[in-house]
């Protein structure tokens, strides 16, 4: 299935899904590893109820009012409100009850695909017409049980592109999880996540690089490379030493899947599917190298080669 294909499958379902919804506004959240070992879907929960493992209700509030204090204690100026604190903990991933979402329904789709690529991932869409709009919070909570409230984050310096970036909107739960009943999602499979990707990052421009447009972004990013370089430098010197090429191809295909935009690795899984005639995949991977700037020359040549290699089989076929 190409990328336009799996695209269109997307909004497909995405339009058959909005029909159970009333007009509205709606929201999303991507999670790229969306299902649990037995096939159930994760709860949508803020990170300070699973950092707590779902545990006394109360507790969430009364943790999240700590956190909050000693921030402002230590970092902000007094009258810093709680909402600019939580806002700025939740960009540099720090726990609180707040629920990243999103009004682009792009930005989820990245999200529910960018990681886990092994894993099958969800978008998540409800309808903010359920929700309590918010503009301050404040301790004790205000919000009711079993009710779900939207808050539009107070950016700092600190957090403002991403928020820009992400289109970013909150969710507050009153104690940590968002009810079953204000949501549907969409199921994304492992399989589909790299044409996705690809076609988010060539048609819209959405991409790791422009998703995290920040200072910490960029270190994320930068120390995402280096980790990527010392498995493949590790892989290829065990290459070099024993010439397992299956398990290099292996190891090379488990670092793709955490690390898809680390070029010498398509370089180098392409040069194997090559030897082995699997053409369309190396087409692919020297593709990707080329995109990602890597040993541009090259790639090119061993792609054409590979193109007229598969157009002769073509025609072979063709006269059989």
């Amino acid at each position: 299935m190409d990328r336009k294909e799996t695209f269109r499958n997307f909004i497909g379902s995405f339009q058959r899904l909005s029909i159970k919804f009333p007009a509205g506004e709606f929201l999303y959240r991507g999670l790229s590893d969306a299902y649990t070992d037995n096939g159930n879907i994760r709860l949508i929960s803020s990170s300070l109820y699973r950092e707590l493992s779902g545990g006394n209700k109360k507790l969430v509030e009364e943790v999240e009012e700590d956190i909050v204090n000693r921030a402002r204690e230590m970092l902000y100026l007094p009258h810093a409100s709680t909402l600019e604190i939580l806002t700025d903990l939740q960009h540099h991933h720090g726990k609180t009850n707040c629920i990243d979402f999103t009004r682009s329904m792009l930005v989820a789709l990245f999200f529910a695909c960018y990681q886990d690529l092994d894993r099958d991932g969800a978008v998540f869409c409800l309808d903010a017409k359920k929700l309590r709009p918010l503009k301050e919070i404040t301790y004790p909570e205000t919000i009711k049980k079993n009710e779900v409230a939207l808050i539009d984050p107070a950016p700092s310096q600190e957090s403002k592109i991403r928020i820009i970036s992400q289109n970013s909107v909150f969710l507050r739960p009153r104690h940590g999880c968002v009810p079953k009943g204000y949501y549907k999602s969409i199921r994304i499979r492992a399989s589909a996540k790299r044409n996705i990707l690809a076609l988010l990052r060539d048609t819209f421009g959405i991409s790791r690089n422009s998703i995290f447009r920040d200072l910490p972004g960029f270190i994320a990013n930068e120390k995402n490379f280096e980790t990527a370089a010392v498995a493949f430098e590790k892989a290829h010197a065990r290459f070099e030493k024993n010439r397992k090429t299956q398990r290099f191809l292996e190891e090379l295909n488990e670092l793709l899947n955490t690390h898809p935009d680390y070029a010498p690795a398509y370089y180098e899984r392409g040069q194997i599917h090559q030897y082995r005639s699997d053409l369309d995949q190396a087409i692919q991977d020297f593709s990707e190298s080329i995109r990602l700037k890597h040993e541009v020359e090259d790639c090119r040549r061993r792609r054409n080669q590979c193109l007229s290699y598969k157009e002769k089989l073509e025609k072979d076929s063709a006269r059989d």
